[in-house]
C-alpha cells in the first residue's frame, strides 16, 4: 500500500461536525496530524446520500498508509465501514475548495485558495503584499494558478473589507434628518462660493448666460452642479454648458463634487482606456486640479468637446468601444490656456507657424468658450465638510426639490428654455411627502 502525505474522504453525514477550515489535531502514534471536515453536501451524480467531504494532512515529512488514515478517522469518530478513502487527486488546495464548496459564505475556489494563501501569511506574523501573496500562491497551487487568476487576486488584494472580514470596518451613521441638514450645508456652501467668484466675473460665450442677472448666473451654475444628482443626461443634445472652476486653493471649487457619488473622478494624468466610462449611478465626471493646457492635447479634445454639451461620444474600452454621455465638471489651480491671450510660443518660430498657431489657438479657445461656463474662484471658506451619506434616497428628494425652485425663480427666459426638460421632468416626479420635506435653500438675502 502506497504512502501519501494527503489522504481524501467522503462520509455519511451526521457522524461529526463541520470542523474549522484550518482543521482540528489529532494525536496518532506521537505524532500529530490535522483533519479537515467540509459540510454536510446534499446527494449528487456521484453520492447518492449526505454526505461531507474532507482530508486528513500529515506533518512535513511524514506520509501515512491508507489503512493508517482510516485509524486516524476511527480516532476522530468520522469513520464508518464502507466509507469512501482515497489518494489525492490534485492539489490539496483544490481539493481543499472542493470539501467547503457548499458553505454559505463559501467564494468560489479560486477566491478560497487566495483567502488560504492569506492566512498563510498573516499566520506568520507578516503582512499580506501582493507579491507576498502571489509567491506562497506559487508554492501552493502552482505558477499557472498565479498566471491565469492575477486579476482576481489584485481585486480581492484591492477589496479588503470583502474577502478578509477579520479588518475592521469603520461605519459611520448619521441620523437622516442630520444627513439632510448637512447635505442643505454643502450647497449652500457652494451656492455662497459661486456668488463670491461670480464677483470676479466669468467667461462664456454661450447666449444663454449673457444679458441674464448675476442671481440667475448663480443659481444657473448650482442647477448644473445638481443635476447629475437625480437624472442623467438626456440623449439628444441639450446645449447644457460644462463648468470649468478654477483659481486659488481652499476656495470652494470641489466643495460639492468632492463626496457625491453621481461624479466619475478622471484623473487628468492618466491616458488609454475607460477614463470617460461611466458605472453605477455615476452621470457627471469631475476632471479635477486641471493643467493649463490639458483641453488643448489631441487625446482630450475631441471627447471633452462632445461631452461638455451633451454630446454622446465612443471612447475606447477594454477590447471594444462605449458609448458615453454625461455632465462635465472641470476644476483647475492654474488659468486655463483657453482664457490666456494667446498660446506661448518659441521665439525662432517662422512667421507664417506663428500664424497658423495663433489662429488654431483662437479656434480652439472660441469652441470652449462656448462650452464651458469659467469662473474665477478667489475667496477661501472657512467651512468644513461633513459627513453625508449618499445612500439615503431623502437627499434625491432634496435635490430635486433645490432644482425646481432655482429652475422656477429664473428670470432669463432664455436660462429657463435651457432647462426646461430637466425641469419639467424632475417636478413631476417630485411627491408632496418629499415636498413636505425639505425647504428653500436660498432666499434673496444671502
Amino acid at each position: 500500500m502506497s504512502k501519501k502525505a494527503t489522504w481524501c474522504f467522503t462520509v455519511r453525514s451526521g457522524i461529526h461536525d463541520p470542523t474549522p477550515e484550518e482543521g482540528e489535531s489529532i494525536q496518532y502514534n506521537s505524532k500529530v496530524y490535522h483533519v479537515v471536515l467540509g459540510p454536510v453536501e446534499q446527494p449528487d451524480s456521484n453520492v447518492d446520500y449526505p454526505h461531507q467531504h474532507g482530508y486528513v494532512k500529515c506533518p512535513a515529512a511524514v506520509s501515512l498508509t491508507k489503512g493508517q488514515a482510516i485509524a486516524i478517522l476511527k480516532l476522530f469518530g468520522a469513520y464508518e465501514e464502507g466509507n469512501y478513502v482515497h489518494e489525492l487527486e490534485s492539489t490539496r488546495g483544490k481539493y481543499h475548495s472542493y470539501c467547503f464548496k457548499s458553505l454559505s459564505s463559501a467564494k468560489s475556489s479560486v477566491e478560497r485558495a487566495i483567502k488560504r494563501g492569506m492566512e498563510a501569511i498573516e499566520s506568520s506574523n507578516l503582512k499580506v503584499t501582493s507579491k507576498r501573496l502571489k509567491e506562497v500562491l506559487s508554492q501552493s497551487e502552482g505558477a499557472m494558478f498565479v498566471t491565469k487568476n492575477k486579476g482576481c487576486i489584485d481585486t480581492m488584494m484591492g477589496t479588503p473589507e470583502v474577502f478578509n472580514p477579520r479588518k475592521l470596518i469603520i461605519n459611520e451613521t448619521v441620523d437622516s434628518m442630520t444627513n439632510l441638514k448637512n447635505f442643505k450645508m454643502a450647497i449652500q456652501v457652494f451656492r455662497r462660493a459661486v456668488k463670491k467668484a461670480l464677483e470676479n466675473g466669468f467667461v462664456t460665450t454661450h447666449p444663454a448666460f449673457n444679458d441674464c442677472s448675476r442671481k440667475d448666473q448663480v443659481n444657473s451654475i448650482v442647477i448644473i452642479a445638481l443635476l447629475p444628482a437625480v437624472c442623467q443626461r438626456k440623449r439628444v443634445t441639450d446645449k447644457i454648458p460644462g463648468l470649468f472652476l478654477w483659481g486659488n486653493p481652499h476656495c470652494g471649487k470641489s466643495f460639492l463634487f468632492s463626496q457625491m457619488p453621481c461624479y466619475k473622478k478622471v484623473s487628468t494624468d492618466a491616458e488609454g482606456v475607460s477614463r470617460y466610462r461611466l458605472e453605477g449611478e455615476q452621470g457627471a465626471f469631475l476632471i479635477d486640479d486641471v493643467d493649463a493646457d490639458w483641453l488643448f492635447r489631441p487625446t482630450n479634445q475631441k471627447t471633452l468637446k462632445a461631452l461638455s454639451i451633451g454630446e454622446t461620444e465612443q471612447v475606447k474600452t477594454f477590447g471594444e468601444t462605449a458609448a458615453v454621455r454625461g455632465f462635465v465638471v472641470m476644476t483647475s489651480n492654474v488659468t486655463p490656456d483657453f482664457l490666456r491671450n494667446g498660446p506661448t510660443l518659441p521665439e525662432d518660430v517662422l512667421p507664417e507657424d506663428k500664424m497658423r498657431l495663433e489662429n488654431e489657438f483662437r479656434i480652439n479657445a472660441n469652441a470652449w468658450k462656448r462650452r464651458m461656463v469659467s469662473v474665477h474662484f478667489t475667496e477661501p471658506i472657512e467651512e468644513e465638510a461633513n459627513f453625508i451619506d449618499f445612500d439615503c434616497i431623502d437627499l434625491d428628494a432634496l435635490s430635486k426639490t433645490v432644482i425646481c425652485e432655482m429652475c422656477s425663480s429664473l428670470e432669463s427666459e432664455k436660462l429657463k428654455e435651457l432647462f426646461a426638460v430637466y425641469h419639467s421632468n424632475i417636478s413631476q416626479s417630485i411627491t408632496n411627502e418629499q415636498q413636505e420635506l425639505v425647504s428653500l435653500l436660498f432666499d434673496d438675502n444671502e
